[in-house]
């Protein structure tokens, strides 16, 4: 089994969730709760890449229309820095 990060998507300004979990989405007979954000729209999708942390949208990606990663608070920053290895926002906790 493969882990990923938790998305910075989850903690980014621009995130709408869309979908609820329910037993059905636990015992899998229901698809389970998705976002799409301003940046990649509902018909688009987030990109694989950006969900699963692989890609830092704190910078320029191919397609987000100029709206990058917006930290919800102080720790949505510090996670991203941690997750990027940015370590100077790290320690400010800087947005």
């Amino acid at each position: 089994m493969t882990l990923y990060a938790a998305p910075i998507c989850l903690g980014c300004l621009h995130f709408h969730r869309s979908g609820i979990v329910t037993a059905d989405t636990l015992a899998g007979k229901a698809p389970p709760p998705t976002g799409y954000c301003d940046a990649f729209p509902i018909d688009a999708g987030i990109p694989l890449l950006i969900w699963r942390s692989a890609v830092d949208h704190r910078q320029l990606v191919e397609g987000d229309r100029g709206v990058r990663y917006q930290p919800k608070t102080p720790d949505d920053a510090r996670y991203a820095a941690v997750l990027f290895c940015d370590a100077t926002t790290a320690k400010k906790g800087a947005p």
